[in-house]
């Protein structure tokens, strides 16, 4: 006997950016902002008894996260670039567990956490751009737990704590640039307009 369970899903959600009418001469346009799709599909549960046993079985989870962008804005020479936020996806594998004569079985599920990327706007004043530092946090996957719970935790462990280490290392690399970027502008200095994001640096 299986018994599934209803899944939910959000629409994705748009609003245009608008050009608003202000201080004659001086442009001002709102930023869009986008939302992606997002959803939830739950485990269904399937029951099976026989001679042998009973055992209890679940399916795949998915949670599916929705993203955000924006677009670009401006009032007057000041403006900011276009921004992204790809939040993370769940996924969950299924599980069961069984009994009989020959005993008890559990299988855990895995557990998989998609990748996370935080694209920040760049600032521009006048023709001059300012890159601000991207952040990007690795997958993270919980495989096997049942065969190796050590080494599996010790593993995801280990990728999160590199992740955040290049994260942080980033951000403060960036932040240093963007600092110098600033200071070069109020001081009068040149600018490359063309300098690349901060997540497009190695």
């Amino acid at each position: 006997m299986t018994v599934p369970l209803p899944g939910v899903e959000t629409p994705p959600v748009v609003v245009p950016p608008v050009d608003v009418p202000g201080v004659p001469g001086v442009p001002i346009t709102t930023p869009g902002v986008a939302v992606g799709p997002g959803g939830v599909t739950p485990p269904s549960a399937t029951v099976r008894v026989s001679t042998s046993g009973v055992e209890v079985a679940t399916s795949a989870t998915e949670v599916t996260t929705p993203d955000v962008a924006t677009t670009a804005a401006r009032v007057g020479p000041v403006g900011v670039g276009e921004a992204e936020v790809e939040l993370p996806d769940v996924d969950v594998s299924g599980a069961s567990v069984s009994a009989g004569p020959a005993g008890a079985a559990v299988d855990l599920p895995d557990v998989h956490v998609s990748e996370t990327k935080v694209r920040t706007p760049d600032v521009q004043v006048g023709e001059a751009t300012v890159p601000l530092p991207d952040v990007e946090v690795p997958e993270v996957s919980v495989e096997d737990v049942a065969e190796d719970p050590v080494g599996a935790v010790t593993d995801t462990v280990t990728a999160t704590s590199e992740g955040a280490g290049r994260t942080v290392t980033g951000v403060v690399e960036g932040t240093g640039e963007t600092v110098d970027a600033v200071t070069g502008l109020l001081s009068g200095s040149d600018t490359d307009s063309s300098t690349t994001r901060g997540g497009d640096r190695s």
